[in-house]
């Protein structure tokens, strides 16, 4: 069930840090709490272009770049330990990495063939930056807060309106504008 607090979350936050952050106002226990703040990191994960954290040990399975550049969708390499081409191991020694760019430059020119690069590395960051951490216990608390997409509520002595991210558009789970800016340190560019 989605509301299950006891999964293995990838979330970049935690429900505690939910319950932190707004006092209990949404506690810990809060019903599909885990989901929102999962889909949350999910969604900018997808807009960043890469896993982005903590660190995972991946495989990457690439074109070829019919270079001596290999462009890799990751921002902060940890390690590369093995790189195939075509099944076939190369050498370390013919190859350098740039952690903080995601590039690999080899000693002669790759393949040109699709799917012929692996590449087995460790990468994202260690701790996720805490900009990403407020955006995503933000995201999810908008899209806790109208959960049934209501965006106004009206009675004889009371007016209430929801969580919105537009003029009569319910909360939801996306990212706004401005925090669009935040995440553009973490983004990835088009790739070649």
């Amino acid at each position: 069930m989605a509301d299950d607090t006891t999964t293995q979350s990838r979330a970049f936050a935690s429900v505690q840090q939910m319950d932190d952050r707004t006092e209990g106002a949404i506690p810990k226990d809060r019903p599909f709490l885990a989901f929102a703040l999962d889909v949350a990191s999910q969604m900018i994960r997808d807009h960043c272009g890469w896993f982005v954290g903590p660190v995972a040990t991946d495989t990457l399975y690439l074109d070829g770049p019919g270079s001596r550049l290999l462009v890799l969708p990751t921002l902060r390499i940890v390690a590369v330990t093995a790189i195939r081409q075509s099944g076939q191991p190369l050498d370390p020694t013919s190859y350098r990495v740039s952690r903080g760019s995601g590039m690999i430059r080899t000693a002669t020119p790759l393949s040109v063939e699709f799917g012929a690069i692996e590449v087995d590395l460790r990468h994202g960051y260690d701790l996720v930056p805490e900009p990403i951490v407020d955006l995503t216990l933000q995201m999810a608390a908008r899209a806790l807060g109208s959960p049934l997409g209501v965006v106004r509520e009206q009675s004889l002595v009371a007016n209430v309106t929801w969580s919105t991210t537009a003029a009569g558009v319910a909360g939801g789970t996306v990212i706004l504008e401005h925090e669009l800016a935040a995440l553009a340190p973490y983004t990835l560019g088009p790739l070649p």
